[in-house]
C-alpha cells in the first residue's frame, strides 16, 4: 500500500504568524504532539508541542524559531513503510503529504497505520507472546522455528528489537495459542533466555508496549 491510501485531508495545522499562546491553543484542542506549518499551502516544517513548552503565553510568533521547524513530509506514491520509517527516527506521530509542487495535500497519521497493521495483520488474532533475549550472534531462526513447530503451534507474527550500543536482541515471537507454557518450558530446558511471557489478560494490558517495540524495530 501507498501513502494515497491512508491520506486524511481534514487536519489540524498552524502559521507561522501564530504567536506561541494561539499554538499552543490549537495543540490542545487538536490533542497532538506535532503539528505542520503551513502558510496558503506552502509548507514549512512541523512544530513540536515540546517545542513552545514553558512559552504557552508568550505572544511571540512561532516564526522566531522557524530554522528549528523539522523539514520532512512524504508523497503519495511514497510506500508506506517509508513512511513509518520516517515517523519513526523522528519521533512524529503525523507527517505532511506533500503534491509536486510541495503543497501540502493533507497528513498522514500513526493510528491509523497502527489500525491498518492491527487489522491486517495477526497482531489481533488470539495467542500469547514469548520474548527470548540472546545475543544477535547467537540467533538461529530455523532452530526456533522448529522448536515451535514441534510443540505443535504456528508463530503467527516474529519480529526482532535491539539493543543499542551492545550485542543483544530481543526475539518477539507471537504464538497461535493462548497458553504457552509448555513452549516456554521446552526453551528454558534449551538454555534460551526467556525474558517475558505474554498471556490473556496480561497480553492485553501489553498491547501499545508491543506496538512501541515494532515501531522501535523500523527505526534501526
Amino acid at each position: 500500500m501507498i501513502v494515497e491510501d491512508l491520506i486524511e485531508k481534514d487536519y489540524f495545522s498552524l502559521n507561522s504568524s501564530m504567536n506561541f499562546k494561539e499554538a499552543s491553543s490549537v495543540f490542545n484542542e487538536s490533542k497532538q504532539s506535532d503539528l505542520p506549518v503551513i502558510d496558503d499551502s506552502n509548507y514549512l516544517g512541523i512544530v513540536l508541542f515540546d517545542q513552545i513548552k514553558g512559552r504557552e503565553d508568550s505572544l511571540d510568533q512561532i516564526s522566531t524559531f522557524r530554522e528549528q521547524y523539522i523539514k520532512v513530509a512524504v508523497s503519495l506514491n511514497d510506500r508506506l513503510i517509508d513512511a513509518i520509517t520516517k515517523m519513526t527516527h523522528l519521533g512524529l506521530h503525523s507527517i505532511p503529504v506533500l503534491d509536486d509542487e510541495e503543497k501540502v495535500l493533507g497528513v498522514l497519521r500513526a493510528i491509523n497505520l497502527w489500525n491498518l497493521f492491527a487489522i491486517k495483520s495477526s497482531f489481533i488474532q488470539p495467542g500469547g507472546w514469548i520474548i527470548l533475549s540472546m545475543k544477535k550472534s547467537d540467533l538461529k531462526f530455523s532452530e526456533i522455528a522448529h522448536i515451535v513447530e514441534s510443540n505443535n503451534m504456528t508463530m503467527l507474527v516474529h519480529f526482532i528489537s535491539f539493543a543499542s550500543g551492545i550485542d543483544l536482541i530481543d526475539v518477539h515471537l507471537k504464538l497461535d495459542r493462548e497458553n504457552v507454557n509448555e513452549l516456554v518450558q521446552h526453551f528454558q530446558r534449551l538454555n534460551y533466555n526467556v525474558t517475558d511471557v505474554i498471556q490473556a489478560k496480561k497480553y492485553e494490558d501489553d498491547w501499545d508496549n508491543r506496538f512501541d517495540q515494532l515501531m522501535r524495530f523500523f527505526s534501526t
